[in-house]
């Protein structure tokens, strides 16, 4: 626990009302989206400006106090999980969309809104080359190198259409194939997701909303744009499946249609999360080359070990999410769970991909991390977390494995 007279600190930067060190409001912040991990926090912080963030950062860096940043707790490696203690920093009060700049398409937001003036970069211009490309170090740093504030995004003009499809397949690699021919065919369409068989299933039995489930995959397929472009891609597209033998094909006549074609994939994770009490949604990236394989390997590794992988995705950047109905009550069952996914890890590696492609490595994936950069990218690495953060404050236990623990609960 945090000494008196360092929380009076925080009481005196950011108020008494933002220092929260109850059961409750420690509890409320020792877990984010990941399963089966939790660790209790010392005092959660909620700053209201920059100039708060920075002081009490301070306070931590004298004192050597770990500091674990928060956004929406949606995370799935444990990344904003505070397995060593010390203050959760939340955004509740800096949650402003300072600016939107129509003429340069860039909107300035605070870190609340649902991460940089510490160290200044970016900015509006359309290109910069000066220097160090700080900006894609922070954005990728899973809060281990400082603290975001401010950021200023860019604006997309909302497409003036959408058309959606299905494409049906019996055979996997047809599926894989139509969409490396989709590439291909220099299209690049707005949506390309991918669900197979198991997923199917149960999508269709959570659902209703008709789909085959006798099929060994499925994608759904979006573009939008100009209606000339839209039409134009979607027909192409379409010609494209069913060149790979797609056994039917379904394009949306109407929104009504279209968004009933959407629920195969948006309801997928909710359709899996009810089957067993512990949903373990997972990511690995391979090249689209490599979709086919990859998804019969994790089939091949979920029958290895007696556990049920079902697998849907992105398929037009090969980022795929195969996920483990589990219990956490049963340890025979989770370690065989760590067994597979260590062994799915791996097999991404093998056929050209990497360990994660969204989700971030986090603590979950920190003991797997050497798998794809080996010891001198590690070390690389630390060198840049040393250069930042020499006292090892920001998110500490992320990325860097201490040991070779996966999911763990931490009680504190």
């Amino acid at each position: 626990m945090l000494e008196k007279q360092i929380i009076h600190s925080f009481v005196s930067i950011v108020g008494e009302d933002n220092v929260d060190t109850s059961n409750m409001g420690r509890l409320t912040y020792s877990y984010d989206a990941t399963p089966n991990f939790q660790a209790m926090p010392d005092a959660v912080i909620a700053p209201r400006n920059t100039n708060e963030v920075a002081e009490v950062l301070k306070v931590c860096n004298t004192h050597k106090i770990p500091v674990y940043v928060r956004g929406s707790g949606t995370n799935l490696c444990a990344g904003t999980c505070p397995l060593e203690g010390g203050i959760v920093l939340i955004f509740r009060h800096m949650n402003n969309i300072l600016e939107i700049d129509e003429e340069n398409l860039t909107i300035t937001v605070q870190a609340g809104v649902i991460t940089l003036d510490i160290i200044r970069t970016g900015g509006k211009l359309a290109k910069d080359v000066a220097g160090y490309d700080l900006t894609r170090l922070f954005i990728g740093s899973e809060g281990t190198l400082g603290v975001v504030t401010e950021a200023i995004l860019k604006l997309v003009p909302i497409p003036e259409t959408k058309k959606t499809m299905l494409a049906l397949y019996e055979d996997i690699n047809e599926a894989a194939r139509a969409v490396s021919s989709i590439i291909a065919n220099k299209i690049i369409p707005a949506t390309l997701e991918f669900l197979d068989q198991p997923t199917i299933e149960v999508v269709e039995e959570f659902a209703q909303i008709g789909l085959p489930t006798d099929v060994k995959a499925i994608l759904l397929i979006e573009q939008d744009g100009p209606p000339e472009v839209v039409n134009r891609d979607i027909e192409n597209m379409a010609n494209v499946c069913r060149s790979m033998n797609a056994v039917d094909v379904r394009i949306a006549k109407d929104e009504t249609e279209a968004d009933a074609l959407r629920t195969a994939r948006r309801s997928a994770l909710s359709a899996l999360a009810r089957l067993k009490p512990t949903t373990i949604l997972e990511d690995a990236t391979v090249p689209r080359s490599q979709i086919a394989p990859m998804v019969e390997a994790i089939n091949a590794i979920a029958k290895k070990y007696n556990i049920p992988i079902c697998t849907f995705g992105h398929a037009g950047d090969g980022n795929l999410h195969p996920t483990c109905m589990t219990d956490a009550r049963n340890a025979e069952e989770m370690h065989r769970a760590e067994q597979a996914f260590a062994e799915i890890f791996a097999k991404a590696i093998e056929l050209g991909g990497t360990i994660t492609g969204e989700h971030g490595v986090g603590a979950m994936k920190a003991p797997y991390l050497e798998m794809k950069l080996g010891k001198e990218g590690i070390a690389a690495m630390q060198g840049i977390k040393q250069a930042f953060d020499p006292n090892n404050i920001m998110n500490p236990g992320k990325i860097f494995a201490k040991d070779t623990r996966k999911r763990v609960v931490v009680e504190r």
